[in-house]
């Protein structure tokens, strides 16, 4: 199994089946894929998830949806701005890991966030570079870093938040934007592709071990959940 143990530690836990996935639901809460890593990673290898539309039911490829996640990212960054109060300041550097089409990134700017994106996409839009935290080398440090819909997808989330600690200044903020497949609304996120059902206190208890002192816990709207970590 791709994912032999739970982040608490643990290798059990109930099997649960969600058409189209099964999964391993551990005592601490946190939900994970079943899957060999073969057939996860078999999705993404000929580049044909960013562009796909039979991935699951309602689908739309990053690209024709480019209109709807710019609407929302404006709702995004509303409502980051009067969570994180002094974090958020006029021309500071931004991160969005996992840009994909780069709406967010591209709405950042037009409201005078210096933001750039990441992403392993080979093919990017403007403002966007290729790569990931894991292994990228930039020379400047992030007062923002955003992931949207990003960690569930990641092996190994604790390692992901140790490295994109290392890309922040210091008095900085880390927002964390996952699905929540605990309330009805939320039920659309079992797929595939999601190799993590996170917990709010799991999210906690990641952000706390990678180094950050952990702030507000939101849902915005039914079927995400949103933690906001902070860098000292």
């Amino acid at each position: 199994m791709l994912l032999e143990r739970c982040l608490c530690g643990d290798s059990g836990g109930e099997i649960e089946s969600h058409n189209p996935v099964q999964v391993l639901r551990c005592p601490c809460g946190v939900v994970r894929l079943i899957s060999e890593k073969d057939e996860y990673a078999s999705q993404y290898d000929d580049g044909s998830y960013h562009t796909s539309s039979d991935r699951h039911p309602g689908c739309v490829p990053y690209e024709e949806r480019y209109a709807n996640d710019y609407r929302v990212a404006k709702l995004r960054a509303d409502r980051y701005q009067s969570k994180v109060n002094g974090y958020w300041t006029p021309g500071m550097l931004a991160l969005d890991v996992g840009c994909a089409n780069g709406a967010f990134v591209h709405y950042l700017r037009t409201v005078g966030i210096r933001a750039i994106g990441l992403d392993r996409k080979s093919e990017l839009p403007h403002g966007c570079i290729h790569g990931d935290v894991q292994s990228i080398r930039l020379p400047m440090r992030f007062g923002l870093v955003t992931y949207h819909d990003v960690l569930e997808h990641i092996v190994d989330p604790l390692a992901e938040l140790r490295s994109v600690r290392r890309l922040m200044a210091d008095k900085s903020v880390l927002i964390l934007d996952v699905p929540d497949v605990s309330v009805t609304r939320g039920q659309h996120h079992w797929k595939a592709e999601h190799l993590w059902y996170f917990t709010a206190a799991a999210l906690r208890g990641l952000l706390e071990h990678a180094g950050f002192s952990v702030g507000h816990e939101d849902r915005p709207i039914p079927g995400k959940l949103v933690v906001y970590g902070f860098a000292a």
